[in-house]
């Protein structure tokens, strides 16, 4: 990965390069869908360009997929012999999850989304 994010101390942070690795792979593939869809679908219309709401529903989706995927990549009666680590979800997610306060292990929470936070 081109990209090596870094913690507090500006040690890498292996966590934060998987986030990092996740959201750049999935903007990847939704301006490649976003951009198929322009083309192929309405002929390069530039009336029919998605809003940029449009497209953070879309990216905050995609994400919420991916965060869905890893909580069920942790059941271990699924995943008898390779579960992902609960710990490397708590610590990829960690801060991005739409919940109030969220517990300290908020992987069996039910309805738990990535959040845009007050940034964007």
């Amino acid at each position: 990965m081109l990209i090596h994010p870094k913690d507090a101390r500006e040690k890498e942070s292996p966590r934060a390069a998987r986030l990092t690795e996740i959201v750049m792979q999935e903007a990847t593939a939704l301006i490649w869908q976003l951009r198929n869809i322009h083309v192929i679908q309405h002929d390069n219309d530039l009336l029919k360009t998605p809003m940029v709401m449009e497209i953070q529903n879309q990216f905050l989706f995609r994400l919420s997929k991916c965060l869905e995927l890893d909580l069920t990549l942790i059941d271990k009666a699924k995943f008898r012999k390779k579960p992902l680590l609960k710990t490397t979800v708590l610590e990829t997610w960690q801060d991005t999850t739409d919940v109030n306060k969220p517990p300290d292990d908020w992987t069996k929470v039910s309805g738990v989304l990535v959040g845009m936070g007050r940034s964007m």
